[in-house]
Formats: structure tokens, C-alpha cells, sequence
């Protein structure tokens, strides 16, 4: 057998054997602590530059098994290096660089969950309080300095079966603040249609941005009905009302101006 074939048979044989150990620790590797990925990696490797030098190279001249040896070397470290960044991500350029990118995704994702909680906290509906019996219409009053760059719009809605029908938002308001007071409030305004008297209603109270509030006010009215005021045929999307209040009509017909 020639020296060629010899080297040839024992290149195959290490080279399968290198797979076969790669599968195995490919395997492993996420059963094992994200530490411990580093250290085997530098094992793994300074084992393939044993093999290499000791099997594969023997006989190479010494540019050609110098530039093989430095070629499993860099590739060693940058798997590495990989490793490092996996394990520790806070410690490395790498890891840096991604969790920067993360928390600039996290930022422009949207916050209204949590801003919206907090921006609420202090505002409170002190009138109708909950089940009251309103007559034919009434006005909401509240507690609570309205965040800049927010409204607060109310709106009523039908009961169905001791819940609000969230089908329909109807006759939609805008509270106004009171000048020198911690108070706001909107005009008093017709809670359901002629012919009401003894049924549920429900009041929605929502906290909105300026962008939101001003598409419900600038909506078009009927020249035909002045006292039009705008419904919504859903709940608004992504934002819950901060307060709910179940009431009792007692009137029949619907005040004027509502």
C-alpha cells in the first residue's frame, strides 16, 4: 500500500470519527449549563488540533501543516468566542451589541398597557355612582388632574344579561376640566332612547390620547340632527375603559340636548 493510500485511509478515519464525536457533542451541548459551552468548545478543539497534528499533518511539509493548524486554531476561537457571547451575554462586544438591539425593539414596541395604568391611577368617577338610578340622563363627574396630551370621553352602552353589550358605544362625551379645581366633568346627556324607563345601561369612562379624542370630535354630524353626538359600533381596540358604571333609567322620554 502506498503512502498516499495509507494517508488517504487514515484522513477518512479520523474525519469520520471527528463527525461522529461533533453529532455527539452537538447532542449534549443543550443539555449542558450555557457556562460550561466554552470551555467544551476549546476542549473539542484542542483536541481536532491534536488529531490534525498528529494523524492528518504527519509527513506535510511545514508551510502547508502550519497554515492547517492556524486555520482549526482561528476557527476554534471564534466558536468559541461564539460560546462566550451565548453564556455571558452582558460580558462580550457581541452580546452587548444584541442586547442593545433587543431593548431599542423593546422600546418601540407599544407601552400603552403600562403608561395607560399609570396615567389613570389618579382619576376617579365620583358621579353616577355604580347602580344608580338616573332618571333620563345624566352628566359624569370625576376627580383628578386629565395627563397632558389626553382626554377623557364617555359613552354609553346597553345591557345584556347584567353585562355591557359591547356591540355599540353610543352618544360619546368629552370631559372637560374645571378651571382651578382638581375636578372634571362632562354636560349632562341622554342615557338610552325614548321609552327606557326601568332599563340597565352601562357608562364606559376612557382615558385617550389627543390623536384618538380628536378623530371622535371632529366627526361629522348630520346637519339634520343637532344633537347628534358620535357611536362606535366596537369597544376601542387595545384600550379599556378605567372606570365601569352600571346604572338604572327611571325616565321615559330622553333629556333635551342629549
Amino acid at each position: 500500500m502506498t503512502p498516499g493510500t495509507e494517508r488517504a485511509l487514515v484522513i477518512s478515519s479520523v474525519t469520520a470519527n471527528v463527525l461522529a464525536v461533533v453529532g455527539a457533542l452537538a447532542s449534549a451541548a443543550d443539555k449542558l449549563p450555557d457556562a460550561f459551552l466554552p470551555i467544551a468548545v476549546l476542549i473539542f478543539g484542542c483536541t481536532g488540533l491534536y488529531l490534525v497534528h498528529r494523524f492528518v499533518m504527519a509527513g506535510s511539509r511545514g508551510a502547508a501543516k502550519g497554515t492547517t493548524l492556524t486555520t482549526t486554531l482561528v476557527l476554534t476561537l471564534l466558536v468559541a468566542y461564539w460560546a462566550s457571547n451565548h453564556a455571558w451575554p452582558d460580558q462580550f462586544p457581541l452580546g452587548r451589541q444584541r442586547n442593545a438591539a433587543v431593548a431599542s425593539s423593546e422600546t418601540r414596541k407599544p407601552t400603552a398597557g403600562a403608561s395607560h395604568a399609570s396615567l389613570t391611577r389618579g382619576l376617579k368617577v365620583s358621579e353616577p355612582r355604580k347602580l344608580s338610578r338616573i332618571g333620563t340622563c345624566t352628566a359624569v363627574v370625576g376627580s383628578g388632574q386629565i395627563p397632558k396630551g389626553h382626554q377623557i370621553w364617555v359613552a354609553n352602552l346597553n345591557d345584556q344579561g347584567g353585562a355591557a353589550n359591547t356591540t355599540g358605544l353610543f352618544n360619546l362625551r368629552r370631559a372637560t376640566q374645571i378651571d382651578g379645581d382638581d375636578q372634571w366633568k362632562t354636560d349632562p346627556f341622554g342615557v338610552g332612547g325614548d321609552l327606557a324607563a326601568g332599563k340597565n345601561f352601562w357608562i364606559y369612562v376612557y382615558l385617550l390620547p389627543e390623536s384618538a379624542g380628536s378623530v371622535v370630535e371632529n366627526l361629522i354630524s348630520p346637519k339634520s340632527d343637532e344633537g347628534w353626538r358620535p357611536s362606535l359600533s366596537a369597544p376601542i381596540a387595545g384600550l379599556a375603559p378605567f372606570d365601569e358604571i352600571p346604572v338604572q333609567r327611571t325616565g321615559e322620554n330622553t333629556c333635551g340636548g342629549s
